[in-house]
């Protein structure tokens, strides 16, 4: 498990330092600190922790929060210091005048421990392959393939740390300034391939190293007097990639080569910046209506040159686009809101909000390259250019105290201006209502529904593509939604909640490409309170996401069809108790989620099918907690995990399984795994 120095917690503790038992009043703060073992290596158990791997590791929890005699105030909020997930936060200050803070939140994300791979990295991003690498026009040619490969992870780690505050003035001014600083560090896969022509191509699954850092800064001018306020506002992001290409050694042996050595390139996400200017205010009509807008305008940019055509000097190619950067894009954003209640019983609202993106840059035409391997034909760059409109309106009316109804409209409005785009123009109309009975006190019943409508104007098909074929995100389509919920109170010491929802997507003008879809889902919560100090709780949940698409052997009529399907059920239970005495408190938690992706081929054809994707997650939490004396608990914790999983992508697929790629072997993740905490809670 990975482990970092605690430099964060000096100015955390300087900041502290001050703040004396005669000055500040920290009643109500509480720190625990403790032990926890893990029992098993499991990568996956960890992927949101870092608790990756068999052994100890440290509990610590802080919540300080403490006020002086001249209202200043004080809070330290720490969780999980013996983890890669730590977070910290410090704020100080007095609410009339500033407000200080300082935060880190660390962010792992483990995925497999599982991969495998021949190549080699260095202090940098390329790969070689090792000095004694036999080629191979297939994986299983590559005699030396075993011998060479060399373990890794898939994972990566965030820290980001983060410092402000706000300033008031004399009244009506406050100032807000934020500043942001994040790195994320690790290794993920991305496919590269070198090769050309039917059967040519040969691919491999490379370990990319990720080294990122990230900065922002944001700052905002406030005015707030009597009935209105405006804010100016200035936003920065800059990102930066140490890393501006990821080239690699070609394991395979090219069609017609013999001892020639391909390599290959690709461009990693390449280092830029944005700036955003915004400005934004309100104003109060009366007591009832209030109008508020914004205006912003920033412009991103990329400096960063690009990649040659070819990094393959075997290919006799070189050269690539006239222009060193991409170059910027500006965006332009302006909403508008009102919001106004003319009677007790009727609320109105509506809003409107333009927003337009301008790649400030002309194409680019330029010889294309097919895989780091042989010259194409001329391609042309596609700037972006969008405008889009949405409109809104709403209201609210209860007719007595049983009955009420909201109705809301909802018009969008996308206009497209570049190059071979399918739809210049697409357009949505939305309606949802929902009704509301209190049927009794007890009693709440809630229906709901809508339906949406997307056209525009004519669908121009892409050269090459077939005639058929309609984007989803372009083409016509119609939506329906209708749910309904329940709330029920049948005594004090018990409730119960409902709901069901179903989703239809209709593209009812697509003859190939996505032709439907629906979404499903039902849900059930109950919590009984059977003493003082027993209570229970239990959920289920039931969700159904199925997708149908057709798709054309020919270029023509659809001569086969798919049917995908995620079905994901969930349940949980458990209770709350505190022993005669107040001496001991009781806990558990009980979850089990289970989920299966299927998908159906029909077709005339006799095609396989492909196997059922399934995984399951059974976790249960039980903790005890020991009240020792007046300031001190004592608390057990017990941590358990059983993770299960069958893809048929990952399983049984070793790096030379499939003989045109070279893959990494990972393995579907399957534990069973504990973890015991003790630790104790002071509190003052």
């Amino acid at each position: 498990m990975a482990r970092e120095t605690y430099w964060l917690l000096i100015p955390l503790v300087a900041a502290c330092a001050p703040a004396t038992a005669e000055e500040w009043d920290f009643s109500g703060s509480t720190a625990e600190l403790g032990l926890g073992y893990v029992e098993d290596d499991a990568f996956r158990f960890g992927r949101d922790t870092g608790l990756t791997d068999e052994g100890a590791f440290v509990i610590g929890n802080l919540d300080v929060e403490g006020w002086d005699s001249t209202d200043h105030r004080l809070k330290l909020q720490a969780d999980d210091l013996g983890l890669d997930s730590r977070f910290l936060r410090l704020d100080y200050g007095r609410a009339a005048d500033y407000r200080l803070f300082l935060e880190y939140d660390g962010i792992p994300h483990n995925l497999f421990d599982t991969a495998q791979t021949p190549f080699i990295s260095g202090d940098g991003a390329d790969l070689e392959l090792p000095s004694d690498w036999v080629e191979g026009r297939t994986t299983g040619q590559m005699t030396e393939l075993d011998s060479s490969l060399r373990p890794f992870d898939i994972a990566t780690q965030r820290r980001r740390t983060t410092a402000g505050g706000r300033w008031r003035f004399d009244d009506p001014w406050s100032v807000d300034v934020e500043a942001r600083h994040e790195t994320k560090t690790g290794k993920d896969i991305i496919g590269g391939a070198i090769g050309g022509g039917w059967g040519g191509a040969r691919s491999s699954i490379l370990p990319m190293t990720i080294d990122y850092e990230t900065d922002e800064v944001e700052a905002k001018l406030a005015y707030a007097k009597g009935r209105g306020n405006v804010e100016l506002g200035y936003y920065y992001s800059g990102f930066s990639n140490r890393y501006d290409a990821l080239g690699w050694e070609h394991p395979f042996q090219q069609m017609g080569s013999r001892a020639t050595t391909y390599y290959g390139s690709l461009a990693l996400p390449p280092d830029n910046h944005f700036n955003r200017v915004t400005l934004s205010g309100g104003y109060r009509f009366g007591e009832t209506t209030r109008l508020s807008g914004a205006f912003s305008w920033g412009r991103m940019s990329q400096t960063q040159t690009f990649e040659p055509l070819t990094v393959n000097p075997n290919a006799g190619l070189g050269g690539g686009p006239s222009r060193d950067s991409l170059g910027d894009s500006d965006i332009a954003d302006a909403t508008l809101r009102l919001s106004s209640r003319p009677v007790d019983k009727l609320s109105l609202r509506a809003s409107y909000r333009y927003h337009d993106r301008d790649d400030d840059f002309s194409s680019m035409t330029y010889d294309y390259v097919i895989l780091d391997s042989r010259r194409e034909s001329e391609v042309t760059t596609r700037p972006l250019r969008y405008k889009r409109q949405n409109f809104s309106a709403g209201a609210d009316y209860r007719f007595n105290d049983v009955a009420s109804f909201a109705l809301d409209y909802d018009y969008d409005q996308v206009y497209r201006d570049y190059r071979d785009v399918e739809r210049e123009r697409t357009e949505e109309n939305a309606v949802d209502a929902k009704l509301r009975l209190d049927a009794r006190d007890d009693l709440q019943l809630t229906l709901r529904g809508g339906i949406a409508n997307r056209d525009g104007t004519d669908y121009e098909v892409a050269d090459g593509e077939n005639p058929l074929l309609r984007k989803y995100h372009y083409a016509d389509r119609t939506r329906d939604n209708v749910g309904v919920g329940l709330l029920w109170f049948p005594r004090d010491d018990l409730s119960l909640s409902a709901s069901a929802d179903q989703f239809q997507d209709d593209y009812d003008n697509s003859q190939v490409g996505l032709t439907d879809a629906q979404h499903q889902v039902y849900s059930v919560d109950a919590s009984y309170s059977a003493t003082e100090n027993l209570s229970f709780h239990a959920f289920v949940s039931y969700e159904e996401i199925e997708s149908h698409q057709a798709a054309s052997e020919d270029n023509g009529d659809p001569t086969w069809f798919i049917e995908l399907t995620d079905e994901v059920v969930t349940g949980g239970l458990g209770f709350d108790y505190a022993l005669p005495g107040d001496r001991w408190k009781l806990g558990l938690n009980l979850s089990e989620s289970r989920g299966v992706g299927r998908t159906d081929l029909e077709s005339d054809q006799a095609l396989s099918p492909y196997p059922d994707v399934e995984s399951r997650v059974r976790t249960l939490e039980f903790s005890a907690v020991y009240r020792y004396s007046a300031d001190l608990d004592l608390k057990f914790a017990w941590w358990y995990e059983r993770y299960s999983s069958d893809d048929w992508a990952l399983d049984g697929v070793e790096p030379d399984t499939v003989p045109s790629v070279l893959l990494t072997g990972e393995d579907s993740p399957n534990y069973d795994n504990n973890v015991l905490m003790l630790s104790g809670i002071y509190r003052w």
